[in-house]
């Protein structure tokens, strides 16, 4: 009985085999896998025995769609995508109100990986500064402090005046970007009496 050359190839996957069989045996295919990739069948169909001669069959695969989302992390700019295996990952630009964009954890790669991924915008908190203009007045001072941090107005005086509030108005934390605040004034009045010590011609 003659016997003939079969070839599984794998076609970039795992598992492929030759055999060598006599004809009309029966013919039984390897199981293969490919990172990344379903396998689909083999090219030609495997018959039930050898055939006269021998044959290769190649694997043929199709490649597998993996979800990629990008989380900005109390930011703006997330997205999720669907996308073939080791095709190209392009992360999208991110922006926090007061926060500086840091990295992506994990470390995002050139190509889609052979899984669902996650990754997450990494931030630093950004500081500014609040300067308070005593505005003729005494107790200004700046302050520099981070993001989102409670701020609190300092207490200022100015001779003959009553403190009439800042402009703008100071907000309960630190806004995200460098502000001065401006103390507003209300002249006070004082009653002054000219007093005549007994003669005529005194006022209030």
């Amino acid at each position: 009985m003659s016997q003939y050359t079969v070839m599984f190839d794998a076609n970039g996957g795992t598992g492929g085999k030759t055999v060598v069989q006599d004809y009309g045996t029966a013919l039984s295919a390897p199981m293969v896998s490919r990172k990344g990739y379903t396998f689909t069948g083999w090219s030609p169909a495997v018959p039930a025995t050898v055939p006269a001669g021998g044959a290769t069959y190649t694997a043929q695969w199709k490649v597998n769609q993996y979800a990629v989302a990008f989380d900005a992390n109390g930011g703006e700019g997330s997205v999720t995508n669907e996308q073939d295996y080791a095709s190209e990952i392009v992360a999208p630009e991110v922006s926090r109100t007061g926060y500086s964009f840091v990295s992506w954890s994990p470390e995002v790669g050139t190509t889609v990986p052979a899984s669902n991924v996650v990754y997450t915008a990494q931030w630093s908190v950004n500081q500014y500064m609040a300067t308070f203009d005593a505005n003729g007045g005494s107790g200004g001072k700046a302050v520099t402090q981070n993001y989102g941090t409670e701020l609190a107005a300092p207490t200022v005086t100015r001779t003959g005046y009553s403190f009439a509030g800042w402009r703008p108005s100071v907000p309960t934390t630190m806004p995200a970007a460098d502000r001065t605040f401006v103390a507003q004034w209300t002249a006070n009045q004082y009653t002054v009496t000219f007093d005549p010590d007994g003669g005529v011609g005194g006022w209030s």
